[in-house]
């Protein structure tokens, strides 16, 4: 280890300290903030030390092991989403069926604490988690985990991501130096081992998927993907562009190993969780591109422009009154506007499939970045599934998001446009200087 990295080191434990040792700082966004930016800076530093010193990775590396275990012994510090996750592996592995069931049901009083029974998010409703991330959480909680229990669980899949970088990095001819940028991250460090969410089980497969794809392993990158998406269903973005490169071979492994995944809870209830549907219909904040066009189909009143032509074509058409009232329902400009960008996000996962650009890391960032862009919801733990892509091609403006993203935590039904403005808007510039300079360098 060289003397300047030992010292960033330093400056990121006693950083990583601070934060575990705060507690709750849902009530401190700025706190939250300027720790992601200091340590941003600190792993930006880390990176160009070891771009010019090789040797010291490994040490790095080492660094990064630590920083997550000082982030997983702490509390939980502006997410309550792994509360979720240790009640639905108590109730699977109660014998009760995840999805049959949610929270605030009365035949699962008896799995109810202290601890983890009032700090669960939206009881109401039914768990949105795939059945691989219920497998996972039922194991842990089967084992006796609790709270902390998880949240090492998730660095450790954390730490799994910067192996499949590594590997990535051996198959794709990258600078293995780039890893650190996501090694060091105080977004993957503070979202995984310190918020303890379960996106980087998934993100370590998806960028398996993308290496095994390009090594030419149709079935293994298939199959990655199909086990990525029953941990969380955004990578399913990821499946045009692996089965361009493996054709029907990859379709097959996904599809297969997602459906073997999900058959125990087929066989006992709902394949599919439920609260996905509610998900799906009604979350909405830090939206950019989702906002906008909800606010101009509200602007041109839809609903109420749309119904005489609903009238007129069920009269034409004829049908069952359920399926009119709900094409009625989906044109006013919440649903029309999530149906919008749904379609413009299938037509940009299709388009770069259907044109890649070459390099398989580079599209895999241009797609979750764009499907994240046109999202209704982007939660800062969001963002991770870019974080591994932007680190192995240096993309600036995707590492800035990274560092901009925990603005999201201000506000409180919604993020204010001024928080939306910078964080969007400076990896946004970033990319417009660069995309100047090289046209620049060209002329």
């Amino acid at each position: 280890m060289t003397r300047r990295l030992l010292i960033l080191t330093v400056c990121a434990v006693a950083v990583h300290g601070a934060v575990a040792l705060a507690g709750d700082l849902r009530g401190q966004p700025w706190a939250w903030l300027c720790a992601h930016v200091v340590l941003f800076a600190i792993s930006w530093a880390a990176w160009r030390e070891v771009e010019a010193r090789r040797a010291a990775l490994r040490a790095a590396l080492a660094g990064a092991v630590l920083f997550r275990v000082i982030a997983a012994l702490g509390a939980p510090a502006m997410s309550d989403d792994v509360y979720r996750y240790v009640w639905d592996g108590r109730v699977l592995a109660a014998g009760f069926h995840p999805y049959a069931h949610p929270p605030d049901d009365a035949a699962l009083a008896a799995l109810r604490d202290g601890e983890v029974w009032p700090r669960i998010n939206h009881p109401s409703i039914p768990t949105i988690y795939p059945p691989l991330a219920q497998l996972g959480f039922g194991a842990l909680a089967g084992a006796g985990a609790g709270v902390r229990g998880f949240k090492l669980a998730m660095a450790v899949c954390d730490l799994g991501v910067v192996l499949a970088l590594l590997f990535a990095a051996r198959v794709l001819q990258f600078d293995a130096s780039r890893v650190v940028l996501y090694a060091w991250s105080p977004l993957a460090i503070l979202e995984s081992a310190g918020s303890g969410h379960v996106e980087p089980a998934g993100i370590a497969l998806a960028v398996l998927a993308v290496a095994l794809a390009a090594r030419g392993r149709a079935a293994a990158s298939g199959a990655a993907v199909g086990a990525a998406a029953q941990i969380k269903l955004f990578p399913i973005v990821l499946l045009a562009g692996v089965v361009r490169c493996g054709g029907w071979r990859a379709a097959l492994a996904a599809v297969g190993l997602a459906s073997l995944l999900a058959a125990p809870f087929a066989l006992h209830g709902p394949a599919v969780a439920p609260g996905t549907y509610t998900y799906g219909a009604r979350w909405e904040r830090n939206a950019t591109v989702f906002a906008a066009v909800e606010a101009a189909y509200r602007e041109l009143g839809t609903g109420t422009a749309l119904a005489p032509a609903v009238s007129w074509a069920r009269a034409w058409i004829g049908g069952s009154d359920a399926a009119w009232t709900a094409v009625y329902r989906a044109c006013w400009p919440g649903p029309l506007a999530r149906g919008t960008v749904a379609v413009l996000a299938a037509l940009l996962v299709l388009g770069i499939a259907r044109w890649p650009s070459g390099d398989p890391t580079r599209d895999a960032l241009r797609v979750f970045v764009g499907v994240l862009v046109l999202s209704p919801t982007v939660h800062p733990w969001y963002v991770l599934w870019a974080a591994p892509f932007a680190a192995a091609v240096r993309s600036v403006p995707a590492l800035l998001w990274t560092a901009s993203v925990p603005l999201a935590y201000f506000g409180a039904d919604d993020v204010p446009w001024l928080a939306r403005i910078v964080e969007y808007g400076v990896p946004a510039a970033a990319a417009g200087i660069l995309a100047r300079g090289s046209a620049t360098m060209r002329s």
